[in-house]
């Protein structure tokens, strides 16, 4: 990377960084400065049945106005839309930045210079869920912090109720036009509510190369996409839909009911009560009755909690992937702010919950995601970040020696809690035992919820009682000392701020009543943080090559390699590891493939 641009880079991920901080809230201090949002057909950006019906805008001078894209007066107030989005001086101001950009360029306005979104603003203030557990919409937002009941909203809706009609475009000037307007106004007046919080946890640094990475990294990474194999969906669905209908016919077999049916819960509860084994641990909070969830199926071994179990989870699968993915090329949704922590999230499909790759139904799914001809895919992962950072953080001195001499963390875990070694013949499920006590401890999951997480990943084939679970958690904690302390510093941090800031500067808030997620949300928050600065440095590299990056799941990245530059993979590895920032080395390993699921490692 130039040396300009890396020096850049260096700052805006300083830990603190007034200067900058005071630059970015500058910018919408200053009079140029308009909120934007269009109004359109749909919500899907890349269909061409969705157009931009009308296009609203405010600026700070309590000035505003809407046009209709089909209007007379559309050509001449375009001409003046494009002068001032391309205006670099303009601050430009949206709610779902991403939607209304790639909107306005399919009439040909394009957005250039800084823009802020709102959205992801209160994403990173307010993470938790909006009023009344709704979506954190605009309008949302707008009823909680601004107290505004937005009478434009209640006036369309009932137009449009009195009317019969279900679409925007079809009310009347004197309904839309202020309904338009009053969203590019709220979007503006949100901004300058949340400029307090920006202020008080010290975030404008934060927000200003989130905005950069919305436009550098994840936009182009969403007009990438990635392939997909249709013609494995349906190899996977005839597979799918067989050892669906095999598991069913044997649990009418077990209930003693050929009209059994798995997605009935009074059914389900009626046939495990036969059985004799089933003893509900979960109830409903509305009406009290047991629930039959994956949990309480696995709980006591059963074969027909076991099938059921298996058969929800592959019907999930079907209903959220296979049937989803019907277009060859998938252009899927990354939100920067999905996780309170600013990890990356994903939808159509969401990425992050698809396993990694196994035997089983649910661990192929990475077959249908397959590179272009002259193609491969590349994946490069982060080995055990978060246990790394754990022993910079902790200065837990087995660990970072362990880190040093290049051995598996989760092995040495197993080592130590169970005294057995890799010739052990139960050392594969004794380390992967070993792997979930980690994480169980770092996110804080009590015995209970570890023991569950046990069984679930399992699909019940490994179990450990609440006895066994308890005190494997205590034993850990009494010989990582220096981890727990974290636990104790984190959470008084906790209490006396309201959040935890991570090594990157980012203040994620915390209930005062969960202080036992801090040293998660530190370690989460801060290898999130990294990732997303090392994906800078990747797409920067990355601009004189024909290889792009295409997708990113958890500590991930994934890449369309041309075939004649492969040479650059270990350059790529080179640029994404770190031997300096934290006192343990952030190392990565690398994979490809004709898909992401029939992937190699690769030596370099």
């Amino acid at each position: 990377m130039h040396s300009t641009k890396q020096s850049r880079l260096d700052e805006l991920f300083a830990r603190r960084s007034t200067q900058l901080s005071s630059k970015a809230k500058s910018r919408i201090l200053l009079p140029k400065i308009i909120s934007i949002d269009t109004e359109t057909t749909g919500l899907d950006t890349r269909s061409s049945k969705t157009q931009v019906t009308h296009i609203s805008w405010w600026t700070n001078g309590g000035n505003g106005g809407v046009v209709a894209t089909e209007s007379e007066s559309y050509h001449e107030k375009r001409s003046r839309l494009v002068k001032v989005a391309a205006d670099p001086a303009v601050t430009k101001i949206f709610f779902n930045a991403k939607f209304d950009i790639r909107m306005l360029a399919k009439e040909g306005i394009e957005i250039k210079g800084p823009f802020i979104d709102v959205m992801l603003i209160a994403q990173m203030l307010v993470p938790d869920e909006g009023v009344d557990g709704k979506k954190k919409g605009l309008k949302q937002l707008v009823r909680k912090y601004l107290k505004d009941p937005f009478v434009e909203e209640i006036r369309l809706k009932q137009w449009l109720k009195a009317n019969k009609k279900t679409v925007f475009a079809d009310a009347p000037k004197h309904i839309i036009e202020p309904y338009a307007t009053a969203d590019a106004k709220r979007t503006l007046e949100l901004l300058y509510y949340f400029m307090g919080g920006l202020d008080t946890y010290n975030m404008w640094a934060v927000l200003e190369r989130e905005m950069l990475l919305m436009r550098d990294v994840v936009m182009p990474m969403e007009d990438e996409g990635v392939s997909v194999n249709t013609d494995e969906i349906e190899k996977l669905t005839v597979v799918i839909n067989k050892d669906l209908a095999g598991m069913k016919a044997r649990m009418c077999s077990i209930a003693g009911d050929a009209k059994f049916n798995p997605n009935s819960q009074k059914q389900v509860l009626v046939a495990l009560a036969k059985e004799g084994i089933f003893k509900p641990t979960r109830f409903s909070r509305k009406t009290g009755k047991p629930k039959a969830d994956a949990t309480a199926l696995l709980e006591f071994p059963s074969e027909l909690g076991s099938l059921l179990s298996q058969y929800r989870k592959l019907g999930k699968a079907k209903s959220t992937y296979l049937k989803n993915l019907k277009k060859k090329h998938l252009y899927v949704s990354f939100n920067q702010g999905g996780a309170r922590t600013g990890r990356f999230s994903s939808s159509g499909p969401n990425l992050q919950n698809i396993p990694r790759p196994n035997e089983s139904m649910l661990g192929q799914m990475r077959k249908l995601f397959v590179a272009e001809p002259g193609t491969r895919l590349l994946s490069i992962d982060y080995s055990q970040i978060e246990l790394r950072l754990t022993a910079h953080f902790s200065k837990e001195q087995h660990m970072l020696d362990a880190i040093i001499a290049g051995q598996d963390l989760h092995g040495l875990t197993c080592k130590k809690m169970f005294g057995i070694d890799e010739q052990d013949p139960s050392w594969d499920m004794r380390r992967y035992l070993a792997k979930k006590l980690n994480f169980a401890v770092l996110y804080g999951i009590g015995p209970d919820k570890f023991r569950n997480s046990v069984l679930l990943d399992t699909s019940g084939k490994m179990r450990i009682s609440l006895v066994e679970a308890t005190t494997a958690i205590t034993s850990w904690k009494i010989k990582h000392p220096k981890v727990m302390k974290l636990f104790d510093d984190y959470s008084m941090e906790v209490v006396k701020t309201g959040g935890i800031e991570n090594y990157y500067g980012r203040f994620i808030s915390v209930d005062q009543s969960r202080t036992y997620v801090s040293v998660n949300y530190k370690i989460q928050g801060t290898a999130a943080d990294f990732l997303k600065k090392k994906k800078f440095e990747v797409v920067d590299f990355l601009k004189p090559y024909k290889t792009k990056l295409i997708m990113t799941v958890h500590d991930e990245l994934i890449f369309r390699l041309h075939q004649d530059e492969r040479h650059i993979v270990k350059k790529l590895i080179t640029l994404m590891e770190d031997t300096t920032t934290f006192d343990v080395p952030l190392l990565c390993s690398a994979k490809w493939g004709a898909n992401w699921f029939d992937q190699k490692k690769i030596e370099v």
